[in-house]
């Protein structure tokens, strides 16, 4: 397993802008096309997280503005984007998570006909099927003749089970 950078080593290299979300570097890489005065955060991966290259080893930048800002990332813990869009690495987009309310912060999968999570066209019945996942189990919600009432189930069900208050570097429950 790779270790996360030190904050001390993060202010050596880096700085960050916790208003845009940038990094820009302080010390140029020799041999490398990384000069002092770059920004970067430039380079998505496949999953369409920003990486940033430190000491030769590829990060998610949105880890090392957590890093940079609050220092160690806790063991278990995620970071989460709060508005989903993974390349906003603004520190105010940014908040601790468990796995399982980083999994709840995200968006429908790319099968889902409804573009809204846990709502599904059932074929068979020909009506909308919604259910929602809380702690590791699958919750069925109803089947559902039209659309508005099958998001509005699943909206009070998200209300429900997963309202959650942010605060610093905490997260915790309603």
């Amino acid at each position: 397993m790779i270790r996360n950078p030190t904050q001390q080593r993060l202010k050596e290299l880096f700085y960050y802008n916790q208003e845009t979300g940038v990094f820009t570097r302080l010390i140029g890489v020799p041999g490398v096309k990384f000069k002092t005065g770059d920004t970067t955060s430039q380079k998505v991966n496949s999953s369409g997280y920003l990486r940033i290259m430190v000491d030769g080893v590829r990060y998610q930048a949105h880890r090392l503005a957590w890093i940079y800002v609050h220092g160690d990332i806790p063991n278990q813990m995620h970071i989460d984007h709060i508005n989903r869009d993974r390349t906003d690495n603004r520190i105010c987009n940014l908040r601790l998570a468990t796995n399982q309310q980083n999994r709840q912060n995200s968006n429908a999968n790319l099968n889902n006909t409804s573009g809204k999570k846990g709502v599904y066209w059932h074929k068979r019945d020909a009506c909308w099927y919604v259910a929602i996942g809380v702690a590791g189990k699958l919750k069925h919600l109803g089947y559902f003749k039209d659309r508005v009432s099958a998001d509005l189930a699943r909206d009070q069900a998200e209300k429900i089970y997963f309202k959650y208050i942010v605060t610093g570097k905490q997260i915790g429950r309603a």
